[in-house]
């Protein structure tokens, strides 16, 4: 099964950051793939991942957004200035 996860409000909108999940089976790889191209076309944020597990993909953007506030974190307590004294 293949699976498209798809943002449909940024994270900076009212609504705050969503995002809708579609699957495609293994006869649906062209409609996929003209949605692929549109979305991408349009720089509309997705992520399409394949697997057999029933119980579905793991989506890794959580992960790279956690990773980001982590760094700003640790960001905040930078001193730059210190580096060269």
């Amino acid at each position: 099964m293949h699976y498209v996860r798809v943002m449909i409000t940024h994270g900076s909108m009212p609504e705050g950051e969503q995002w809708v999940t579609h699957t495609f089976q293994e006869d649906e790889l062209p409609t996929m793939l003209a949605h692929l191209r549109d979305w991408e076309r349009r720089n509309v944020p997705f992520e399409q991942q394949y697997t057999r597990d029933p119980s579905g993909p793991t989506w890794y953007h959580e992960h790279e957004v956690d990773a980001e506030h982590e760094m700003a974190e640790e960001a905040d307590g930078y001193d730059p200035e210190g580096e060269w004294s």
